[in-house]
């Protein structure tokens, strides 16, 4: 893997990275004959909802490429969406993860019926089943006649054994942010590296 100082400063010659958006902005124009100009948003989505960035002919996903940008050094280990949205690489809706933690913070999956993860219909015994992911091993939690008891088992389960988890103050991080930034001087508007100065001066360096 790249040096984390190097690929840092490579990031900040070629693009713009705003933390309260998540969005990458070409810094300088590139490609064939200039076809991407500067202040080009970068990007594209791909299959599973995440963003995909090329620098120097090689691909990454950019919230890996946020972390970087913000911190001069790649994520331990995975980086999980607080918000479950995929596309929204704000700096305050990243989190360093392992992968069994990750995954406990994923959205409904597209075959769930019930409408609440961890609860399904058990056919033969006609009854809601309750389970959980202990790391990677399925933990069943009981049958119930009751969907919300299902739930609520459900529920005590994830507070008991989940350390990550969505979290309701994703956006109040990104206002608090926000809230100790400052504008850009006067002196900066119109100027090549406006967006850079911005960010710098909202962050006080």
């Amino acid at each position: 893997m790249e040096n984390s100082a190097d690929f840092q400063k490579r990031l900040k010659t070629l693009f713009v990275y705003d933390p309260l958006t998540g969005v990458f902005t070409r810094r300088i124009a590139s490609g064939r004959h200039g076809c991407h100009p500067a202040g080009e948003v970068c990007g594209t989505i791909n299959a599973p909802g995440y963003v995909i960035m090329g620098v120097d002919s090689r691909r990454y996903v950019a919230h890996r490429l946020a972390w970087v940008y913000v911190y001069g050094r790649w994520p331990t280990g995975d980086l999980d969406h607080i918000n479950q949205q995929k596309a929204d690489n704000r700096i305050a809706n990243l989190r360093e993860a392992s992968r069994a933690q990750n995954m406990q913070n994923v959205s409904l999956h597209r075959h769930n019926s019930s409408g609440r993860k961890g609860v399904c219909w058990h056919k033969v015994r006609a009854k809601w089943r309750a389970y959980i992911f202990n790391g990677y091993r399925q933990q069943h939690l009981g049958l119930f006649t009751s969907f919300a008891d299902a739930v609520q088992a459900r529920e005590a389960a994830e507070r008991e054994q989940h350390t990550h988890r969505v979290a309701d103050d994703v956006e109040a991080a990104a206002a608090q942010l926000e809230a100790v930034m400052v504008a850009p001087p006067a002196w900066a508007a119109g100027l090549p590296l406006a967006a850079e100065v911005n960010i710098r001066e909202r962050y006080g360096k």
